[in-house]
C-alpha cells in the first residue's frame, strides 16, 4: 500500500504546477471565509454586547423648550424610561475644520462605554471619542480649545447612539477627523456661545409605548424632530451592513471553493483517465479497487486538509486587522476578539476535503468498475465527430478546424472556463459600478444642479410669508405589506431657487408641487408607487393624509416627500408663512437658535476622504479577479496541453513553430473569455441593482448603476490580461513536450 501510495504522488508529481495552482484557489476560498465569516461574527458580538449593556434609546425627539424635572419623571411609566439632554455643536479651535457634538450626561439610557480615563466631573472637563481622538492623536490630559474656553480631555469613550459617527442622518459616511462626539456637564453647556438643543431619549416597549410617550410630551412643549432607532443610521447601518457581510462571506469564498473542486476534480480524473493501463496493470496484478482508491484519495485529501488548515490559520491570523477595519467607519468597543460561534471554522475546515475525497470516490469506483481488459486498453480515442459538424469543418483551414476539434472534445471544461470568468469579471465589475455609484448618487443629490450650500433646522417654529427658500418639515409614517416606514415631509414653495427637483426627463418638478405630492426614487420603491397612484401617509401629529403623486424626483436618499409650505402649515396646524428651516447659498455661523445645519461640502468632503479606503478596496477586490481569472485560466491551458501532447509533438515534426502552436491550441478559448465578458456585464448590473433594491428598506438610499464605458474597458483589460498570463505560463509547459516523450507514453 505504501509503495503504491508513493508511485501515485511521483505521478502526480508531473502535474505540481497545475496541483499547486488548485491549492491556491482552494487556499484563497478559505481564507476569505474564515476572514470575513470570523470577523463580522467578532464585531456582531461586541456590537450587541455594547448595545445591551449601554441601554441604546429606542426613540429620541427634539423639543422646543426644556422640561422641568417634576414632568419628565411624570412620563416615565413601566413600558417607558425618559431623560433629557442637551447638545449642541462646537467647532475645536486648535484643530482645523473639526467640529465636536457635545453632550450632556445621560445615567440610564445611551449610557457611553469608556475605553479609557473617565466621565467628566468638573465643568472644563470633556470625554471625547475614541476614533475622533485616535484622528488627531489627542491623548488624556490634553487640552482642547472649545469657544475660546480650554478643556481638558479626561476619558476616551464610545457612544451607543452614534455608532455609525454621521453628522446628519443623510450623510453617507463618517469623517472622524472633521467630526467627533463629546461628552460634557451641563454647566459645561453656559460656557458656550452657541444656545444648546434639547432632546429627550427615550426606551420604549412598543409602537403603543411610542405613541403613548409623544402625546405625554406634546402635552409640555411641541415636538420639533423625531427619530426612531430603525430609522436612525448611525444605530441601525451597522445591522444592515454586518447582514450583508454575512451573505457575501458565504456567498464570495463558497462560490470560489465550488470551483476550485470543480477544477481539482476535473484535473485528478483527468490524470485517472490517463493512468488507466497502470491501473489496469495493478488490477491484473491482484491489487484490491479499495486500495487504489484510497492510494489515489490521499491526494484531494493532502490537497484538501492542507489548503483548509492554512486557508483557517490565515483568516484567523488577520482578524485583527479586518476587525480594526471595521471599527475605522463603526464606532464601537471591541471587547474580546473570540467568536461566539465556531461552526463556521468547523465547516470549512472538513468541507472542501470532503467534497474532494468524495465526489473523487465515486469517479474512481465508476472507472476500477471497468473490465481489466478495457483499462489495459488505456485512454480511448476522442469521441467521433458527426456527420454534420464534419461537413462544417472540412470547408475550413487546418489551424480552425484544430481549435474548434479541441474545444469540442473538452465541452465541459469549456463550459467551467465560461462560468469562471464571468464569476471574475462580476467580482471585478462590482467594485467598479459601485464607487460610480456613489459619486452619481451624490451628485444627483447634492451636485451641480442643486444650488443650496446647506440646509438649516430651526429648534422653534419661524414666521415669514414672504420667504421663497424656506420650508416646513414634519415625519410621517406609512405601512407596506404590514411594515411601518417612517420619512419626511417637507413644504416648500414652487419657485424656491436653491432647491432643484427633476425627474428622469430632466423636468421641474416643483411647478407640480400644488397638484400633489412629488416623492424621491427611495419613497417610490419602497412604497411601490407610481406617478398617479394615491398615496397615504400619517403626519407626526396623527393627522391622515392621501394625496396623488405627480412626480418622482431623481434623489436617492432617504424617505423624503414634497408639497407646498401651505399644505404642510395647514395640515399642522401652523399659522400661514410658518416654517421650521431654509436652504441657504453658504455654510456662515448661524443664528443660536438653530438645531442642526446640513452643509453640501462637508456631505462631499466626507464622501471624497471614504473614497481613499474604497479605491483601496476596489483594488484589492480587482486583484483577487485577476489572481482568480488567472490561475483558472492557466490550469484549463495546462490541462488542454497535457491532453493534447501527442499532437503537440507531431505538429512540431511537421515543422509548426511554438508560436503557431500555441495559437491554435490556446487562442481558440479567447471566444469564450470574450463571451463570458460580455455576458457578465449585463449581469453585473442587472444582480447589483437587484441587491441594492433589497436593502432599500433598510440603508434608505438607491445607488444608481451605470454601466460607464470606461469601466468596462478597465475591466476588459484586466480580464485580457489575465489570460495572456495564463497563456504565458502555459506555454512553458509547451516547450518540454517531445517526439521522444510521446513515443515513450505509447509504448507504455
Amino acid at each position: 500500500m505504501k509503495s503504491l501510495r508513493r508511485a501515485v504522488f511521483r505521478q502526480m508529481k508531473l502535474q505540481k504546477a497545475s496541483l499547486i495552482g488548485a491549492w491556491l484557489l482552494l487556499f484563497l476560498g478559505a481564507f476569505l471565509f474564515v476572514l470575513l465569516s470570523h470577523s463580522s461574527t467578532v464585531v456582531e458580538d461586541n456590537f450587541k454586547t455594547f448595545r445591551d449593556t449601554s441601554d441604546q434609546e429606542d426613540v429620541h425627539v427634539f423639543i422646543s423648550t426644556p422640561i422641568e424635572e417634576q414632568d419628565i419623571a411624570s412620563l416615565q411609566t413601566n413600558e417607558i424610561s425618559v431623560e433629557q439632554r442637551f447638545t449642541l455643536d462646537a467647532e475645536v479651535e486648535n484643530l482645523d475644520n473639526s467640529t465636536v457634538r457635545l453632550f450632556t450626561i445621560t445615567e440610564r439610557i445611551n449610557v457611553p462605554f469608556v475605553q479609557e480615563g473617565r466621565m467628566p466631573k468638573d465643568p472644563q472637563e470633556v470625554a471625547l471619542s475614541d476614533m475622533f481622538a485616535n484622528e488627531h492623536d489627542i491623548k488624556l490630559g490634553d487640552t482642547i480649545l472649545l469657544g475660546s474656553n480650554e478643556f481638558l480631555v479626561v476619558g476616551l469613550v464610545y457612544a451607543p447612539d452614534y455608532i455609525f459617527p454621521l453628522r446628519n442622518e443623510n450623510d453617507l459616511i463618517n469623517d472622524p477627523k472633521a467630526f467627533g462626539l463629546g461628552y460634557v456637564l451641563e454647566d459645561s453647556m453656559r460656557l458656550l456661545p452657541t444656545k444648546p438643543a434639547t432632546m429627550l431619549v427615550a426606551r420604549v416597549e412598543d409602537s403603543e409605548g411610542l405613541a403613548m410617550f409623544k402625546s405625554k410630551v406634546e402635552q409640555f412643549t411641541p415636538i420639533v424632530k423625531e427619530l426612531q432607532a430603525e430609522d436612525n443610521p448611525r444605530i441601525g447601518y451597522i445591522e444592515t451592513e454586518l447582514q450583508g457581510t454575512k451573505v457575501f462571506s458565504y456567498f464570495f469564498p463558497f462560490l470560489i471553493l465550488a470551483l476550485s473542486i470543480a477544477m481539482v476534480t476535473m484535473m485528478i480524473s483527468r490524470s485517472l483517465v490517463s493512468q488507466k493501463k497502470q491501473l489496469g496493470t495493478l488490477r491484473a496484478l491482484g491489487v484490491g479497487k479499495r486500495d487504489i482508491i484510497l492510494a489515489y484519495t490521499s491526494i484531494p485529501f493532502v490537497l484538501g486538509v492542507s489548503s483548509s488548515f492554512l486557508g483557517i490559520l490565515g483568516g484567523i491570523t488577520l482578524t485583527k486587522q479586518m476587525t480594526q477595519l471595521y471599527t475605522t467607519y463603526f464606532h464601537i468597543p471591541i471587547v474580546t476578539v473570540l467568536p461566539s460561534n465556531w461552526f463556521d471554522l468547523v465547516l470549512i475546515s472538513i468541507l472542501p476535503t470532503l467534497f474532494l475525497c468524495g465526489v473523487f470516490f465515486i469517479y474512481g469506483n465508476r472507472l476500477l468498475h471497468q473490465p481489466v481488459l478495457d483499462l489495459l486498453r488505456g485512454e480511448s480515442s476522442s469521441k467521433k465527430q458527426t456527420f454534420k459538424s464534419r461537413n462544417v469543418l472540412s470547408s475550413l483551414p487546418f489551424s480552425l478546424r484544430f481549435r474548434f476539434r479541441i474545444i469540442e472534445s473538452g465541452i465541459g471544461r469549456a463550459i467551467f472556463l465560461f462560468l469562471s470568468v464571468i464569476f471574475a469579471t462580476f467580482l471585478l465589475l462590482i467594485g467598479l459600478f459601485s464607487m460610480n455609484a456613489v459619486d452619481e448618487m451624490m451628485d444627483a443629490s447634492f451636485g451641480k444642479e442643486s444650488k443650496f450650500e446647506a440646509m438649516v433646522f430651526y429648534q422653534s417654529i419661524q414666521q415669514s410669508i414672504d420667504h421663497k427658500e424656506a420650508f416646513s418639515l414634519s415625519t410621517f409614517s406609512f405601512s407596506v405589506e404590514e411594515e411601518n416606514f417612517n420619512g419626511s415631509l417637507f413644504g416648500v414653495e414652487s419657485d424656491n431657487r436653491l432647491l432643484t427637483l427633476k425627474n428622469e426627463k430632466e423636468e421641474d418638478l416643483l411647478r407640480s408641487l400644488d397638484k400633489g405630492l412629488v416623492i424621491n426614487k427611495v419613497t417610490a420603491a419602497i412604497a411601490e408607487l407610481e406617478i398617479g397612484d394615491e398615496y397615504t401617509i400619517v403626519l407626526g401629529n396623527g393627522k391622515k393624509v392621501t394625496e396623488q403623486v405627480v412626480g418622482i424626483a431623481n434623489l436617492y436618499n432617504g424617505v423624503d416627500v414634497y408639497t407646498t409650505r401651505d399644505k404642510v402649515n395647514s395640515w399642522l396646524a401652523l399659522p400661514k408663512g410658518s416654517y421650521l428651516g431654509e436652504y441657504k447659498e453658504t455654510s456662515s455661523k448661524v443664528s443660536e437658535n438653530v438645531l442642526q445645519v446640513i452643509s453640501k461640502t462637508d456631505m462631499q468632503n466626507a464622501t471624497d476622504q471614504s473614497m481613499g479606503a474604497t479605491k483601496g478596496s476596489i483594488y484589492v477586490m480587482s486583484a483577487v479577479a485577476f489572481i482568480i481569472g488567472a490561475l483558472i485560466m492557466s490550469l484549463i491551458a495546462r490541462m488542454i496541453i497535457e491532453e493534447n501532447s501527442t499532437s503537440i509533438s507531431l505538429l512540431k515534426v511537421m515543422g509548426y513553430e511554438q508560436r503557431a502552436i500555441s495559437s491554435m491550441l490556446l487562442a481558440g478559448y479567447y471566444p469564450i473569455v470574450l463571451l463570458a465578458f460580455i455576458v457578465a456585464v449585463p449581469l453585473t448590473v442587472f444582480s447589483l441593482e437587484s441587491l441594492l433594491l433589497t436593502q432599500v428598506k433598510q440603508t434608505q438610499m438607491i445607488f444608481p448603476i451605470t454601466a460607464k464605458p470606461i469601466f468596462i474597458i478597465i475591466g476588459f483589460a484586466i480580464i485580457s490580461l489575465s489570460y495572456v498570463v495564463s497563456t504565458q505560463l502555459a506555454k512553458r509547459r509547451l516547450k518540454h513536450i517531445s517526439l521522444q516523450e510521446v513515443l515513450k507514453r505509447q509504448e507504455r
